[in-house]
């Protein structure tokens, strides 16, 4: 018998060490969250309140598919009927079961509707999914560039924030190789483009308009929020519902709305994109929030435009933070601080409520924090948050402390613009400095300086993705065509995309992320400081510049 080599072996001992070396496993953590007090304004919209359904230990119910439990990828049986259950309560032709995210139904809807035609007309604010089937299918972008929202306004207008009815009309007008229009709406901080005009334009030229509604599957319930796309006329639309609705993370649907596109191609690219061996605890979650809205969802949305009517009431008192108001153009489900005149940036007062108040924020931005709401959340959610946003306002508005340079890159970018930051006293100092603020930079006023840049395209994304990028230090890279598609995450959306030459704008918007301690995703280094590119005059070296 042939003897096993010692260093073949698991290194069961190596590994442990000493009492496991005081490694807390990921298991633990989740465990310690769940046990403590931070109140999570943040997906999944179940909120972690387990105690609202039947409570259950999911290892009872993992099982693959055997017999009498059908097949997500052919359904026919008890799948089946549950999406059918899940289309007569959106109304909607056809839904299908996503295991994977949102991501898959993207990805199976673009792939679907790429029939012949070389290019496709996005939204440049849709999520990265879209631009990894753009990639994927090996598609040429054209982009429908949104205006930037100023999120402290109170006189919010539509065109400010979403893609407008007349630049689909310039833009297909001007391209004839379309083989599909691609919409993100809401944005992540709840604004709503005008589908019903996007949808008869796109139309009128025969072309499939898809929806990423991921963060609207709550839409239908109430009239407090806006208008769903599936009644607007979208003829495939994607829902995140572990984003607003109480179900598992990863849970999501894809609804097919109209004839215009071929329901067999999109059951098809959705057995490519899905996993062989989808999770049934995931599809029970899923079935299970159907049935639950279906028995509830009037009395619980009820509850809950209550609640966030008395929520935005309470908030009108703040001096210095302001709330964008709700209606038809905006979800009221996303509560959006706008941090611009107080003397902490997005990400600072993010931070802040994190540490001191116990209340986990869903992301941060340069001028405002997004905390997301759903019908599972409490009073005392709530009243915390009231509370805390009220310390806040007080205590960092315009006239209250000034914030402590943290660094000579914020001192001299401040310097510049004419703002003098500093603490009002040592003691003034000390608080500012505290681990709870963390990094970042106050009085943000040019909302200019974080809009994306719109850099040329020289290249469709598989074709940048397939070359050989060079890792080459960002600040040098002006110039050169990126290999890989960057952005700050959440929300996802690609300040630089592949196949974009690299503008020394977009430079200095990534280099002020980082420096405030945002999370850049797709440069090459941990520091966010090399971004993979490809100098195409000169045969793909690195530029020295």
């Amino acid at each position: 018998m042939k003897q096993i080599r010692s260093h073949n072996r698991p290194l069961y001992r190596d590994i442990a060490g000493d009492g496991n070396n005081g490694y807390t496993t990921l298991f633990d953590r989740l465990v310690s969250l769940s046990k403590s007090d931070m109140y999570p304004f943040h997906m999944p919209g179940h909120k972690r309140q387990s105690g609202r359904f039947n409570s259950f230990n999911p290892y009872d119910i993992d099982i693959t598919e055997i017999d009498g439990f059908d097949d997500l990828n052919h359904p026919e049986g008890c799948i089946l009927e549950a999406e059918k259950r899940a289309a007569t309560l959106y109304g909607v032709k056809e839904t299908h079961f996503l295991v994977n995210g949102c991501t898959a139904g993207i990805l199976a809807a673009i792939s679907a509707c790429a029939t012949g035609k070389k290019g496709i007309l996005i939204g440049r604010n849709c999520h990265k999914a879209v631009y990894n089937a753009v990639m994927l299918n090996g598609l040429m972008p054209h982009y429908l560039w949104p205006g930037t929202t100023d999120v402290t306004d109170e006189m919010i207008q539509r065109e400010d924030a979403v893609v407008s009815p007349e630049d689909v009309e310039k833009s297909l007008s001007e391209n004839d190789d379309i083989c599909a229009v691609v919409i993100t709406s809401p944005t992540y901080e709840g604004y709503v483009s005008d589908i019903e005009n996007i949808g008869k334009i796109v139309h009128r030229y025969g072309i499939p308009l898809i929806v990423d509604e991921a963060h609207g599957a709550h839409f239908p319930f109430h009239d407090i929020y806006p208008e769903s796309s599936i009644y607007l006329g979208a003829d495939i639309v994607i829902h995140g519902i572990h984003k607003t609705l109480p179900t598992l993370t990863q849970t999501a649907l894809l609804h097919i709305c109209t004839d215009r596109v071929f329901s067999d191609r999109v059951k098809k690219f959705l057995a490519v994109y899905q996993t062989s061996s989808p999770s049934y605890v995931l599809m029970g979650s899923i079935d299970n929030c159907m049935n639950y809205l279906i028995t509830n969802g009037a009395k619980v949305y009820n509850a809950h435009a209550s609640l966030l009517g008395n929520l935005y009431e309470r908030l009108e008192g703040l001096k210095h933070i302001r709330i964008p108001s709700f209606g038809k153009v905006r979800d009221a489900s996303k509560i959006v601080i706008g941090t611009e005149w107080l003397s902490i940036d997005g990400r600072q007062c993010y931070n802040l409520l994190r540490t001191r108040y116990g209340l986990q924020p869903e992301m941060a931005q340069i001028e405002h924090v997004v905390l997301m709401t759903s019908v599972f959340d409490t009073c005392e959610g709530y009243d915390r948050l009231v509370s805390a946003l009220y310390d806040i306002d007080k205590e960092y508005g315009a006239r209250g402390k000034e914030v402590a340079v943290t660094s000579a890159t914020d001192a001299d970018e401040l310097g510049a613009r004419g703002k003098t930051v500093a603490a009002t006293s040592a003691e003034d100092a000390a608080v500012c400095n505290e681990d709870e603020l963390g990094t970042g930079s106050p009085f943000v006023t040019d909302k200019k300086r974080f809009e994306y840049p719109r850099n040329k395209t020289v290249m469709s994304l598989k074709e940048a993705m397939l070359l050989p990028g060079v890792s080459t230090e960002l600040r040098y890279s002006a110039g050169m065509m990126s290999t890989e598609t960057v952005y700050v995450y959440p929300p996802g959306i690609p300040y630089i995309a592949a196949g974009e030459l690299i503008s020394r704008r977009c430079i200095e918007i990534l280099e002020e992320y980082r420096n405030r301690g945002y999370d850049i995703k797709g440069l090459s280094d941990s520091e966010g400081r090399r971004i993979l590119a490809y100098d195409i005059c000169n045969n793909g070296q690195e530029c020295h510049r």
